[in-house]
């Protein structure tokens, strides 16, 4: 999955080069250079007004999953069956949490 994402700044200097390449097309017969590279500004544009994604490794929500754990298990005793029943969700999450991003068959 981490590897969907894409770096702003890497977008961005791709836009650039290739409205730099097309500088060059922009006195073609036809027009076509000057309309890439007028499609291309609007994207560069686009990318540049884009708000970063909030992305969370898999070990800091794990390590928040654990921290929320000890507060909501705080003052329940240990060998009671809601103990044992948010603990084990808990586990269940931190579980699925770890197999993010991994391909399985299906």
């Amino acid at each position: 999955m981490a590897d969907e994402y894409i770096r702003k700044q890497d977008m961005v200097n791709y836009c650039k080069a290739l409205m730099n390449a097309e500088v060059v097309q922009k006195t073609d017969n036809w027009g076509y250079g000057k309309e890439r590279y007028n499609q291309t500004e609007v994207i560069l544009n686009f990318i540049e007004n884009c708000q970063p994604a909030d992305v969370i490794s898999k070990a800091n929500m794990i390590t928040l999953l654990e921290k929320t754990e000890r507060e909501v298990l705080k003052g329940i005793n240990r060998y009671s069956t809601p103990w044992i029943m948010i603990d084990s969700i808990f586990k269940t999450i931190r579980c699925m949490v770890n197999m993010l991003g991994e391909k399985t068959d299906g």
